[in-house]
C-alpha cells in the first residue's frame, strides 16, 4: 500500500493569525527547518522551526511563499472548504 502522507507529533503551536492550536503535522515528507506550512483553518502561511514548531514568517518569507504554486493551490482548497462550511455547526 502506498502512503500519500507522513503524520507525526509536533510541539503544540498556535496559528499566529487565527489562534488555532495544533500538535501534529502531515505531508508527503517530514518538513525541514524553514519549510512553509499552511493553517488548516485560515490558510495563512507559517514557517517550521528545527523542532517542528511553527512561527510567523518574515516579510521576505511571506513574499517567497506566494511564488510556490502548490501553496497557492492548497490555500485555495482550504478557503473553498471553509466557504462551503461557513455558518454550519462543527
Amino acid at each position: 500500500m502506498t502512503h500519500l502522507a507522513v503524520e507525526t507529533d509536533a510541539p503544540e503551536s498556535i496559528c499566529w493569525n487565527c489562534g488555532i492550536r495544533s500538535d501534529c503535522i502531515s505531508g508527503p515528507d517530514l518538513p525541514d527547518e524553514g519549510d512553509f506550512v499552511l493553517c488548516i483553518r485560515c490558510a495563512c502561511v507559517s514557517v517550521f522551526n528545527a523542532d517542528l514548531s511553527r512561527r510567523e514568517p518574515t516579510v521576505d518569507e511571506l513574499c517567497q511563499s506566494t511564488m510556490i504554486p502548490e501553496l497557492r493551490l492548497i490555500r485555495k482548497a482550504i478557503n473553498e472548504v471553509n466557504e462551503r462550511h461557513a455558518g454550519k455547526p462543527e
